[in-house]
């Protein structure tokens, strides 16, 4: 029976090595409505395991997973029985977490692991974790991550460096757009009492909750205005 088994387990292992070619199901991956260069791949057989190859049958992504692949134009993402995996375009691993999520931001995913989420960077390959909730956003031309530890808020550097303590029951991030320049601040809130911080995290004022209302309403210089 051990002999059968380690037979059986050899057998799948090459299996889901070999190329393309052969009896074998592809489908051209869709990216919205256009095809790309890349192909599901998969035995004809039912509940078979799922992977990624290029046009002229070279393995991307090994033929291991039990779902169909997807593809978000700069990345995969794919579904173990346990875990998602993220895959670079190439195919090389990246990643992986309980579930991944995408963020709104090219290079950006949220992972989420035991409840927590954590943010990784495509660009860099840099792991952000440590919170119990992330977000992805920007200000100022620049790119920060929303923290939350005991539902208050902060702002971490895409580095991981704290910027503003998670201390705030709200954070604004708040973008003025003059001549072309993109300039930015956060107004924080904890009990009620304001402070505006700049990009560095530096206090640089404590204004009233009118004043607080004033600043959201101003439209002259192209402002965005985001409130967590």
């Amino acid at each position: 029976m051990k002999k059968f088994v380690f037979c059986a387990l050899c057998a799948l292992a090459i299996l889901a090595i070999v190329g393309c070619k052969g009896r074998n199901y592809k489908s051209q991956v869709m990216l919205g409505n256009e095809p790309t260069n890349y192909y599901h791949w998969t035995w004809t057989a039912q509940d078979a395991p799922w992977g990624i190859c290029d046009k002229d049958g070279n393995t991307i992504i090994p033929r291991v997973y039990p779902k169909s692949v997807a593809y978000y134009g700069d990345y995969f993402i794919a579904d173990s029985l346990t875990k998602q995996v993220l895959y670079s375009v190439d195919g090389k691993r990246l990643y992986e977490a309980d579930k991944i999520e995408r963020s709104g931001f090219k290079y950006f995913v949220i992972g989420v692991n035991n409840g927590k989420q954590s943010v990784f960077d495509l660009r860099t390959g840099k792991t952000v974790d440590g919170f119990d909730q992330m977000q992805v956003f920007a200000c100022g031309g620049e790119v920060f991550y929303l923290v939350t530890v005991a539902e208050k808020k902060g702002v971490t550097d895409t580095q991981g460096n704290i910027v503003i303590g998670p201390r705030y029951d709200e954070v604004i991030a708040i973008t003025d757009i003059i001549k072309g320049k993109k300039s930015g601040f956060f107004l924080c809130c904890n009990s009620g009492l304001w402070e505006k911080r700049d990009l560095a995290g530096k206090q640089t004022g404590k204004p009233t909750a009118k004043q607080v209302a004033a600043e959201k309403k101003k439209t002259a210089n192209s402002r965005t205005v985001q409130e967590f």
